[in-house]
């Protein structure tokens, strides 16, 4: 292990003064549960929640305002955004939702079919912290279908009158829990639909399956790779096209508990991997294995060549462009999307 060459990995945090008590030495005796509420956006997720639990495990990282030409930079997308010039800095981005960043020396995305290139990796997604669990007390009960989520996010259907009178025939009611997003305490079922373009649904992480598995609710989900690339057996989830087969799955469940009970079980067996232990873990051998040799690479590159490799990763970035990232929709959209991702693509990889 090649830890010890390095001071630290240096994590970025554009808003650094958010999070002084995170910093101080006193925020060791802070738990993943005190800070639930406060990792919303996705550099609190990904940059301090990353700093925090790496940090817990003992390992040399840092967090700071600024990029460290001596270190490995690790930073969000968004702050990736309103920097420039990464040419001489060592820098793994977190993509998250984004686009392809191109820029970075590597790029961390939270699904495998984001891998684009031999400097994408996938790292899971850390679960939800603090999450309550379903309280067993509540038995074999079939009657909160919980959507975690703000009910703008959710399609109209979920609240007409058709589908409340169709899951009150079942004894069942849906809860649309747009705050205390960790709470599975009432939760008997979690129902996690999203629509939208294929290529945007495909920058999704499955955080939704995982948190459920680890809530001990079994999931009916909308069609999204982060799930697919997750699913071992039809015990993992059930997934949905539309708004009929949400009702199918829902009467299914109703009718058989003993597969309730099953997806139960195999939802506590399957949460096991992605744990925050499980994720550090991962965290661990990706960054003091892997980059640092890469570091150790790129610290023998001229300057001349990282200058030239810059310059192409900018024009690769300009060709993938707002045109490429499927959020639009329409098939003229996708027809051209699909066109630059593989241009730009291609010009990086180049």
């Amino acid at each position: 292990m090649c830890v010890m060459q390095y001071n630290a990995v240096n994590f970025f945090c554009g808003n650094i003064k958010k999070w002084s008590d995170i910093i101080s030495n006193e925020s060791r005796e802070l738990s993943l549960e005190d800070l639930a509420s406060r990792f919303v956006r996705g550099g609190d997720v990904w940059i301090v929640q990353t700093f925090y639990n790496l940090r817990k495990i003992g390992l040399p990282v840092q967090i700071s305002s600024r990029l460290n030409k001596d270190q490995i930079n690790i930073i969000h997308y968004d702050d990736v955004l309103n920097l420039s010039n990464f040419n001489d800095t060592f820098v793994v981005s977190v993509r998250a939702d984004g686009d392809p960043l191109f820029v970075s020396n590597f790029e961390i995305v939270q699904n495998k079919s984001s891998i684009f290139s031999s400097n994408h990796h996938y790292i899971p997604h850390w679960p939800q912290p603090g999450i309550v669990k379903r309280d067993v007390s509540r038995g074999e009960k079939l009657e909160n279908i919980v959507y975690m989520g703000n009910k703008e996010n959710i399609d109209e259907f979920y609240t007409s009158a058709q589908f409340i009178s169709a899951l009150d025939s079942l004894g069942m009611r849906l809860i649309i829990q747009d705050r205390d997003w960790w709470n599975y305490r009432e939760a008997d079922i979690v129902l996690a639909i999203r629509t939208g373009p294929p290529f945007f649904l495909s920058t999704k992480p499955a955080s939704k399956l995982v948190n459920a598995w680890i809530a001990g609710c079994p999931a009916i989900l909308s069609q999204e790779s982060g799930y697919r690339e997750l699913k071992e057996s039809n015990d993992d989830y059930i997934e949905t096209l539309c708004p009929d087969d949400v009702l199918t799955a829902l009467k299914r469940l109703y009718e058989n508990p003993d597969l309730v009970l099953r997806m139960r079980e195999n939802g506590h067996r399957r949460a096991t991997a992605f744990s925050v232990e499980a994720i550090a873990k991962i965290w661990e051998r990706f960054l003091f294995h892997h980059v640092v040799r890469e570091y150790e690479e790129w610290q023998r590159v001229s300057a001349s060549s990282r200058k030239r490799r810059y310059l192409r990763s900018l024009f690769a970035k300009k060709i993938w462009g707002h045109w490429a990232d499927g959020r639009k929709l329409g098939w003229t959209s996708e027809l051209v999307g699909k066109f630059r991702r593989k241009l730009a693509l291609f010009v990086f990889n180049f």
